[in-house]
């Protein structure tokens, strides 16, 4: 079986939000006293058909979870696709699954997509630099983007 994309059907909603929850606390959000982090968005994954919520699995086992919409802040914006979260779970990081995953993803949606990164996440740049670098033969453009509203760096590509 190995590494397989899916969507997430509206009864795992509970799993995608501890899973989300994790990712989030990992990037160094705040939680409430609850221990959660707010994410308003996440219901609208299962309601709004621009949204796309997929879960990876390795061997049917729970390895990550892709959050997928049509929010973009490059130019042109009609028709793309932006990778809103992208988490692959500790035990299955430095495997080549993340890159495998982000491949499926691209292969499965094609299309215009823009893939963003806070400024201050490094680790995250080089993994996106070198991954879709890979996918699409160095055919991408990198753009950096500093407002009162988002600090980021952004890859664009077509698939």
């Amino acid at each position: 079986m190995r590494m397989v994309l899916e969507m997430i059907p509206p009864d795992e909603r509970t799993k995608t939000k501890q899973l989300l929850n994790a990712y989030l606390l990992e990037m160094g959000e705040t939680a409430g006293p609850d221990g959660e982090v707010d994410y308003p968005y996440l219901d609208s994954y299962w309601q709004e058909p621009d949204r796309v919520a997929l879960k990876a699995l390795y061997d049917g086992e729970w390895m990550g979870l892709v959050l997928i919409n049509r929010f973009v802040l490059g130019e042109p914006k009609a028709g793309k696709r932006s990778i809103a979260e992208f988490y692959v779970l500790p035990a299955f990081r430095r495997k080549g699954l993340g890159r495998q995953m982000a491949h499926r993803v691209f292969e499965q949606y094609g299309g215009a997509w823009e893939v963003r990164q806070d400024i201050g996440r490094k680790a995250a740049q080089q993994f996106w630099r070198r991954v879709i670098g890979e996918y699409t033969q160095g055919r991408f453009e990198e753009v950096e983007l500093c407002t009162a509203e988002y600090r980021v760096v952004m890859q664009c590509f077509d698939v």
